[in-house]
């Protein structure tokens, strides 16, 4: 189907690979795209503003114009390539033994972990959502990540917060345990827990 999400190919040595759904993959790459052209737009607006008087006519036909240029040169530009999406899109995590590939396809070598720490979250009444917490000990990782792959970032931090969602317990323990024998192997520590988030909490 045209547009539609490949699997990315198995990586050399792969261990484990957890792969988003398609179709939430595609909505966050609609999101990102959408959060740049805004963030873009919005400066060149304040940039405008700043060097001349303007009223609020002249802001509503500059929001018209972004607008149409939404409609006539981004859409069009999205469409010509959605026959060729890329497949790394739906990677959350896999392991192989150079490292980790996070959110997007970001690969972080070992080198680049500190640590690595599981967590089972369980949600009263909405199952267990795990969440692989990897941190970093460097900061060249966010810095050659695209806008899509920073998305797994945690705020003001040299973390990466790999939201794996409601797997099967098989699943969970297939994890835990590669990620442990993984970083055992290369000397990065590792930990896990699990706890039991109130309503409301994340």
């Amino acid at each position: 189907m045209s547009g539609s999400l490949r699997e990315p190919p198995v990586r050399s040595g792969e261990l484990l690979r957890h792969l988003a759904d398609p179709r939430d993959a595609k909505a966050m790459l609609t999101v990102v795209k959408v959060v740049l052209i805004a963030g873009a737009a919005w400066a060149v607006m304040v940039g405008f503003m700043a060097a001349f008087p303007v009223d609020l006519i002249i802001i509503v036909a500059l929001a018209g114009v972004m607008v149409g240029v939404w409609f006539f040169m981004y859409r069009p530009l999205r469409e010509q390539h959605a026959g060729d999406p890329d497949p790394d899109a739906l990677i959350e995590l896999l392991v192989v033994p150079e490292g980790l590939v996070t959110h997007g396809g970001l690969d972080v070598r070992w080198r680049e972990i500190e640590a690595v720490h599981v967590e089972e979250r369980e949600h009263k009444g909405k199952g267990i959502h795990v969440h692989v917490i990897v941190t970093l000990n460097t900061g060249g990782v966010r810095e050659r990540a695209t806008g899509e792959q920073r998305m797994a970032f945690v705020p003001f931090g040299g973390r990466i917060d790999v939201r794996l969602g409601m797997i099967s317990k098989a699943s969970r323990k297939t994890t835990s345990t590669v990620l442990r024998e993984q970083c055992e192997r290369v000397s990065v520590p590792f930990s896990s827990e699990r706890r039991v988030v109130a309503p409301g909490g994340g």
